[in-house]
């Protein structure tokens, strides 16, 4: 066989091979499930500023009495209250405070976090002097009816 044919049959054979690869088309990401978010009976959010903060909550609602107080220091506990409206709004979570006993009597603060497909919930807080300040929950929020 001439050098030529030998050349030509490779490259059609080449060709061929080229031909039958088929492509794989890598599947979307599938989006996650649709939860209905139920967050725990008791929320604990530790600031950044070294405050931990208890939230009792009722079926997503806030359930009237918060504390706070600064981490090793449990004489300085701070009560609040809140008023007892729905924290929850999709993935969204809101919470008001006004601190009416304790070293931070007269003070106020709001809570708005996310949560996030882990479960877990974090997000920052505006005092009603405007200082921000992050936090995150020790629990994790439930996922119901995805």
């Amino acid at each position: 066989m001439p050098k030529t044919f030998a050349s030509a049959a490779l490259a059609a054979a080449t060709a061929m091979s080229a031909a039958l690869v088929v492509p794989t088309a890598i599947p979307a990401a599938a989006a996650p499930p649709f939860c209905e978010w139920v967050l725990p009976t008791n929320l604990t959010l530790e600031q950044d500023n070294n405050i931990e903060v208890a939230l009792p909550t009722d079926l997503n609602h806030s359930r009237g009495y918060a504390q706070y107080y600064k981490r090793g220091d449990m004489n300085g506990i701070t009560n609040g209250t809140t008023d007892g409206s729905t924290m929850l709004h999709g993935d969204q979570v809101h919470i008001a405070v006004q601190w009416t006993d304790g070293p931070g009597a007269g003070f106020s603060n709001e809570y708005f976090g996310t949560i996030d497909k882990l479960n877990k919930i974090s997000g920052y807080t505006v005092n009603n002097l405007g200082t921000r300040n992050n936090w995150t929950a020790n629990e994790r929020a439930d996922c119901v009816n995805p």
